[in-house]
């Protein structure tokens, strides 16, 4: 069916993690072969929601995508190079993970087309830039990379975090309101750190 309709699928929402399946079941099927990786077969595909696990099945992204949300919070290999083997991507959202000035910098090195939007996916006490990031050049730069507050209640929420955010990717990718969502732009690291040395001549005062 995959084969049939996907020839003109534009856009796709696609969550595995209910058809559980080992690494070694996975290898023993093959589903990254040329003639079973659905998305090869996907060339208007513009749009994908996908779960973080796809990447195992099909680690070969559409040919032309260029929107991705995927709700893989940790930045391994698999991930990463199926988020940056396309040069047609021009947004991507996934969970914001653990990040270090080094992360920031693969993510800008891995990106190959015309510019990328990264937006991290978190709730709003959880985005921090990392210590001694790099600065931002709009010049030269082909990433920029944004931070979306996932809503939480001021009473708090029954899940924890991660299954909020996740929740909330899903809702708004289904709907096809997630790209338009609002953002702000990542702080650069020497902004703040002007900020606090700004705080601590104020502290030396008093």
């Amino acid at each position: 069916m995959g084969l049939t309709v996907g020839a003109t699928l534009k856009r796709l929402a696609m969550d595995l993690q209910p058809v559980y399946a080992s690494g070694s079941e996975i290898l023993l099927v093959k589903p990254h072969t040329a003639t079973k990786n659905i998305f090869l077969h996907m060339p208007l595909l513009e749009e994908l929601v996908c779960s973080y696990d796809v990447a195992d099945y099909f680690p070969h992204p559409p040919p032309n995508l260029k929107r991705l949300a995927m709700t893989f919070q940790d930045m391994t290999e698999t991930h990463l190079d199926f988020c940056f083997s396309t040069s047609t991507l021009e947004t991507l959202f996934f969970l914001r993970p653990e990040l270090s000035a080094g992360s920031i910098d693969e993510l800008f090195a891995r990106y190959r087309g015309r510019h990328l939007d990264i937006v991290l996916v978190d709730v709003n006490a959880n985005h921090v830039t990392p210590e001694r990031a790099r600065d931002w050049n709009d010049d030269t730069d082909h990433v920029t990379i944004w931070e979306a507050d996932v809503p939480k209640s001021y009473y708090g929420d029954d899940e924890d975090d991660v299954v909020l955010c996740d929740g909330w990717m899903w809702s708004h990718g289904v709907q096809g309101t997630l790209w338009t969502q609002e953002k702000r732009r990542m702080t650069e690291w020497r902004v703040i750190e002007g900020r606090l040395a700004a705080l601590y001549d104020v502290m030396q005062l008093d």
